[in-house]
């Protein structure tokens, strides 16, 4: 396409509609994604079972709204939506703040960690829809600090009498134990879950994907 005096214009990238998906081929090159919903797949037979088969959930979105780049979550757009959607949730009245992430799996670089504010309770991204609405926003931290004191101390004691087995530390911001060296968690160290948890045999073999908190006690 060109311009009279031979000036070329930028091709229209050639787009698809299928069940409210608004189909593109992606920036590499491979595959397709939908520039409603994010939603991708790197094999152009596959886009009915990877993205069309159910209806787009942004069909209706103003075109302002559109991606420029495939990824379900990793779009500003979506991530609104679901900053929207935790509010339903949130029957106790919490200050939430969510870091945008959605990974299930604890100490990894996708995990989602949703916050209040006020109180200073925790909750991981797939509790959102049962814990969180079961809890009641105090207003203020000492219920919080109260626990990652007796946690913080109960880290201490059982590292002394146990310097040979897993080498525990606390992350008092998101209120949890875990071990340097095999990656065993839990949120209160102390009590019988806390004393079961430790008891397991420290492997030693950390997985690769663990990715250990900068500040913690310990």
């Amino acid at each position: 396409r060109c311009r009279r005096g031979g000036e070329r214009l930028p091709k229209r990238p050639r787009r698809k509609e299928e069940n409210g998906h608004l189909l593109e081929i992606r920036p590499d090159g491979t595959g397709v994604f939908c520039i409603k919903c994010g939603k991708q797949t790197q094999e152009m037979k596959a886009r009915r079972v990877k993205i069309t088969s159910r209806p787009c959930p942004r069909r209706d979105a103003p075109e302002n709204e559109w991606l420029d780049k495939p990824g379900f979550w990793r779009n500003e757009a979506r991530i609104e939506d679901a900053h929207a959607d935790l509010q339903k949730y949130n029957t106790g009245g919490h200050d939430l703040v969510w870091n945008g992430c959605i990974g299930k799996v604890p100490f990894r670089r996708d995990e989602g960690i949703i916050r209040c504010s006020k109180c200073r309770q925790r909750w991981y991204w797939p509790q959102r829809v049962n814990n969180l609405p079961r809890t009641t926003c105090s207003g203020t931290p000492e219920a919080a600090r109260s626990e990652a004191m007796k946690s913080t101390e109960g880290v201490a004691m059982w590292m002394a009498r146990n310097r040979d087995s897993h080498e525990l530390a606390y992350e008092e911001k998101n209120l949890r134990f875990f071990c340097r060296r095999c990656g065993i968690h839990g949120q209160r160290a102390f009590g019988k879950r806390f004393e079961d948890t430790v008891a397991q045999e420290c492997e030693g073999v950390l997985d690769p994907a663990f990715v250990a908190p900068r500040t913690v006690v310990g």
